[in-house]
C-alpha cells in the first residue's frame, strides 16, 4: 500500500502537456475532485480526530492545510520514463492552472497531500513550481502500480492503492 513512509522517494514534478494542441477537446469533469494540499503534520495510526485525513490503508493520518480541489483534467495517465519506471501524469484544465501554480510555489520541497475520496492516496514532495498545465508524481513505479495510482486518482470506486514504489533511487 502506498504510505507516507516510503512517499520520500516520490516527487511531483512540472511537466509539459503534449497533448494540448489547439482545438483540443475540453476537459473531463472528474467523477471525485482531487483536493492538493499541504501536509502539516501525520502522524501512523487511524486519525483520532475529524481533522485527521487518513491514508488508503488507514496506517497514516495527515494534518493538512487549505489547498486546491481539482474538478477537470484534460489527462491523467502513466507515463513510462526513460529509465523504465513509471510516473503518473496529471494535464489540468486551464482553470486550476494558476491555483497549482500558487500551491506549489508555497510548498516547494514540502510534502503535499493528493486527497480522492476523503483519504490521501499521496503525499509526494514538491520538487519544483509547477508553471506548466501538468505535473507528475515520479518514483519508480511499475506499470502495475502506475496503473492503480491512475484509477484511483481518476475516482474508481474500490481502486486498489498501489503499493509503494522501491526506495532504490530517489525523483526529484
Amino acid at each position: 500500500m502506498l504510505t507516507a513512509g516510503v512517499l520520500g522517494t516520490l516527487a511531483v514534478l512540472m511537466t509539459r502537456n503534449p497533448d494540448m494542441p489547439l482545438g483540443a477537446p475540453p476537459p473531463r469533469r472528474l467523477s471525485v475532485p482531487i483536493h492538493f494540499a499541504p501536509v502539516t503534520g501525520s502522524q501512523s495510526g487511524p486519525c483520532a480526530t475529524p481533522e485527521g485525513v487518513p491514508d488508503d490503508t488507514g496506517q497514516t493520518c495527515y494534518t493538512l492545510a487549505g489547498g486546491v480541489s481539482v474538478t477537470a483534467v484534460h489527462k491523467i495517465e502513466a507515463v513510462q520514463e526513460k529509465s523504465g519506471a513509471y510516473s503518473v501524469r496529471i494535464a489540468f484544465a486551464p482553470a486550476f492552472r494558476d491555483q497549482i501554480n500558487d500551491l506549489t510555489q508555497e510548498a516547494v520541497k514540502q510534502q503535499i497531500a493528493i486527497v480522492v475520496g476523503e483519504k490521501v492516496v499521496a503525499a509526494p514532495r514538491v520538487a519544483q513550481v509547477i508553471t506548466e498545465d501538468s505535473l507528475s508524481i515520479a518514483g519508480s513505479f511499475t506499470k502495475e502500480q502506475a496503473d492503480a495510482m491512475v484509477a484511483r486518482l481518476r475516482g474508481a470506486v474500490g481502486a486498489v492503492t498501489p503499493s509503494p514504489p522501491p526506495r532504490s533511487r530517489s525523483a526529484a
